[in-house]
């Protein structure tokens, strides 16, 4: 009987541990994150001021923005080049991923700036990091399942806001409204079959985990789905007084799913 308690409490202890490990990983994550939007933020938020006053970007601003989508491309590649080989020595490269993905981050904003049509792009930019970060932040800290929730209702309320004209997009609300429906039908299948193999998926090169196959919950994911499904379809039926309805439809569901899955964190 000693040894059986023994053995269970050396169980019990390293389950602890490597849950405090896995909650400070997550904590370093959303530092990460956090940090690379308020930076970026920062920047498109000057970058908008020139606009809104002048009707262009300063010279200063033009020259980081020519420069930087290069440089950070090319800092990008070199920490993502030393993540694999430290990885192939068997080191720790998880820092130097984050960098490569900071980078590549910034460099994606600062090409769609430079492409961009000034004021437009930058509001939209201003708009969509701080959404991005969030959903990062939901991705490290909460469960998949609600990582996927908040993506389909971002890109709906997004949809139904181009429906609204109240934002531009290449493509219009008909572009924005179709990669919703995609990532809804991707999502649900996503669900479905993992439910079937203890949370992950089945891959020609092994299995895929993304849920917690004992806790996970997948009919908040159809909901989520169907719910966003059906935004984008009367949005495009009805227009701009059905939009206004399916966007406050889409956050009353993230008020309620964030509700749910706080509490079975707990």
């Amino acid at each position: 009987m000693p040894a059986k308690e023994n053995a269970k409490a050396r169980r019990t202890a390293a389950a602890r541990e490597l849950k405090k490990e896995r909650e400070a990983e997550a904590f370093r994550n959303v530092l990460w994150v956090f940090g690379a939007a308020v930076v970026l933020e920062a920047f498109l938020i000057a970058g908008y001021q020139q606009c809104v006053k002048t009707g262009y970007y300063a010279l200063w601003y033009q020259v980081v923005l020519g420069l930087g989508r290069y440089a950070l491309g090319l800092a990008a590649a070199v920490f993502a080049a030393v993540a694999a080989w430290r990885r192939s020595r068997r080191a720790g490269a998880l820092l130097f991923v984050r960098a490569a993905l900071a980078c590549a981050a910034g460099a994606a904003v600062f090409v769609c700036s430079w492409n961009g049509s000034g004021e437009e792009t930058a509001r939209a930019l201003c708009v969509a990091v701080p959404i991005s970060g969030l959903l990062l932040f939901v991705l490290f800290t909460y469960q998949f399942e609600f990582f996927l929730e908040c993506v389909a209702a971002a890109i709906t309320i997004l949809a139904m806001m181009a429906v609204r004209g109240k934002l531009s997009f290449a493509g219009g609300s008909l572009g924005l409204s179709l990669i919703a429906l995609a990532l809804d039908a991707a999502f649900a299948a996503a669900a479905f079959f993992a439910s079937r193999n203890g949370g992950s998926l089945k891959l020609p090169g092994g299995r895929l985990r993304l849920f917690d196959g004992k806790n996970a919950v997948y009919a908040t994911v159809y909901i989520a789905c169907l719910l966003s499904a059906l935004s984008v379809l009367g949005g495009a039926v009805f227009g701009a007084g059905f939009a206004y309805a399916a966007i406050c439809a889409q956050a009353a569901f993230l008020f309620i799913a964030a509700v749910f899955h706080t509490v079975k964190l707990m």
